[in-house]
Order: C-alpha cells, then structure tokens, then sequence
C-alpha cells in the first residue's frame, strides 16, 4: 500500500506510521516494513507479528524480540493487534505487508497472513523524533580492508535496514581465527547531509554471540579528514540473538561524516571476528535534503525538501545556479512558464 504526498508538516518534524492489523483467529501472522516508494529502499526493517485470539483492547506488537536459535526460521513473532514504525520522513512511502511461508523470516504459522484493517500518519512531540541520519546506499567503508570480511557479509550490510544480513570483520590481525584483535569498524557519509547524532542502536545478528559487539568509540567529522570523539563506552550483552539495543548520550555539534570503532567483543579470546546485523546513528538531520520528486503527468515535476535552505535551479550542473523565488517546499517546476530546469539543488 503505498502513501503519497505526505505533508510537510509531518516530514519536516517527523512522523510514525501506525498500522492496525491481524484478527481475532490466534497463530495468524507476517511480517510488516516500510520502504520509501520513490528509490524502493526499506526505511524501516521488518516487525514480525502474529495475532492474539479475540483481543478486546488494542496491544502495540513488541519489536525487539529476537530470535531462539541461529537463523531466520527462528525468528520471534510478537502478539498484537497494532504496529508502530516511529520517526518517518519520507513524503511518499510503501507499506508492505508480507507473508512468505513460515520459516523465511516473514510468515508466521502454517497459515501465515498479514493484513492491513487500517493505517495513521501521526505527528509525535518535537522533542520525541529521533531517526536513523544512515540509509542504504550512503557512501560507507569498512575500517581496514574489504578482504577482511566474507564477500556477503561486508560494510554495505551495517546499513541495508534489514537484520537478515550482518557485516562481518575478521580483525586487524593475519587470520581468521581467534583471538580477535581490533578495533575494526567502519566510516560512513550518510546522503542526508549534516546532522546531530545522539545515539547509535546495534542489532545482533544471527549466530556467535562471542562476536558481539562489547564496546564503541563514535567520531564525527567535517571534511573527511579531521576527526572529533563524539562518544564511547560499553555495548551491553545482547539477549538473544537479532536484539536491538540503544546507547544516547550527550552531543550538540553536527557532522557530516562519521567513523564508528569497536575495539572489544564480547569474548575476544574465543571470537574470531566482530559482527553486527545492523548499526543506526540517531539524531536529527540538520542539513536541508529532498525528500521527494514527482515527474507529473502534464510535465512538471514536484519536489519536496526539509530542514530549510533556498531551491536551486540551472540548466546544467555547470550552472549557472538561481535562487527560485519564494520558493518553499513543495514547489512544481512548471516548463512552459519557467523554461527548461534539468537540475535542482538545495543551498543552506
């Protein structure tokens, strides 16, 4: 189900997506993400979900419940009638309800199912927004060296928003065999330009809990070069296996590029590598970004943006660069009245 031109109202401060789902019949259940529907790139990883018998209250399904055992099939379906995706601000998203057979990781039951009865867009407090500044496809680098990790488990997986995949990193050492030796990690320029991180969010992944990561050392940089301790400290012990745990901490200054260490797991002796299904940096996007292009029917396109700055127009990437006047988002370039535009841009 796919949810378009959502207001600026709520993608300039942030929203959650709400979704009311499942039914009265108990061992029912699927698996519920949102993708941005402009580039298809998941910006929130699945909330598996499986339905109580005949509930006479609404009941959130609890996200964070990991798995078992090793693998997908072991996955944990929370009980509920309802589902909370927090901190949204794409203006056009895709809701996708899946119900792949039991035991991929996205069907529950043998008779698995995964409706939708309804769906809110609600504006949260200010204070309470707090999102993922990464995405897939940023640019992101592993700490040493790409041959360092399996082929299908390299940096890329830190940040693809999905727990089924993990970056693995065999240490600074010769071998790939215990003990690990670090730190090991990775620098990421997130697409959405500066921002204010103040806090990061691990997910386990799927097996060796020895990999785990067990401390974290967070720098934030300007030019790529030069770089300022944000934060570090202790990473928990993880539950179980796919659990997602948060670490705030204190930070006011914004960054453009980030470099994340992990100099300990949580066995250096035994482990022979570090891993991690998922890394987040959570804060507030400060730079002005787009949020959204429409090509419309009659020619025009539509674009929307956050964060404030001034639209920008030329006719090439040379330039020559105008200020559109009073142009606030969103704004329609219309050809017959402003002439040809190939390409927009958004000035701080």
């Amino acid at each position: 189900m796919q949810i378009a031109s959502i207001p600026a109202e709520l993608t300039e401060a942030g929203y959650d997506v709400y979704i009311y789902a499942l039914g009265g019949v108990g061992g029912r259940g699927g698996s519920y993400r949102i993708l941005d529907t402009a580039t298809g790139k998941v910006l929130r990883d699945s909330i598996r979900a499986q339905s109580p018998t005949n509930l006479t209250s609404y009941v959130e399904v609890p996200a964070n419940l990991g798995a078992t055992a090793n693998g997908a099939a072991n996955l944990v379906f929370g009980a509920g009638n309802y589902l909370v995706f927090r901190g949204l601000t794409a203006a056009g998203i895709t809701v996708e309800a899946r119900t792949a057979a039991a035991g991929g990781g996205v069907g529950f039951s043998a008779t698995p199912r995964a409706p939708i009865n309804a769906i809110q867009l609600v504006s949260p407090a200010a204070e309470a927004v707090w999102e993922d500044v990464t995405m897939p496809g940023d640019w992101i680098v592993t700490s040493n060296s790409d041959d360092r990790s399996p082929a299908s488990e390299r940096v890329p997986n830190a940040i693809d928003n999905s727990v089924l995949t993990k970056y693995l990193n065999f240490g600074n050492d010769t071998d790939q065999a215990a003990p690990f030796v670090g730190p090991v990690g990775l620098t990421v320029k997130p697409s959405a330009g500066a921002s204010v991180v103040t806090g990061l969010a691990f997910t386990s992944a799927n097996d060796a809990p020895e990999r785990d990561p067990a401390a974290y050392k967070l720098e934030g940089s300007n030019d790529g070069a030069t770089f300022t301790l944000i934060s570090e400290g202790p990473v928990g012990a993880f539950s179980a296996r796919f659990i997602r745990q948060e670490i705030p901490f204190a930070n006011t200054a914004a960054y453009t590029t980030y470099r994340l260490s992990i100099p300990n797991v949580a066995n250096n002796a035994t482990a022979n590598s570090m891993q991690f299904a998922e890394v987040e940096l959570l804060g507030i996007v400060v730079a002005p970004k787009f949020t959204a292009i429409t090509h419309n029917a009659d020619g025009s396109v539509t674009v929307q943006w956050k964060s404030g700055g001034t639209l920008q127009a030329a006719p090439s990437l040379a330039g020559p660069w105008q200020d559109v006047p009073e142009a606030t988002s969103p704004y329609t370039f219309k050809p017959a009245e402003t002439g040809p535009v190939l390409f927009g841009r958004i000035k701080k």
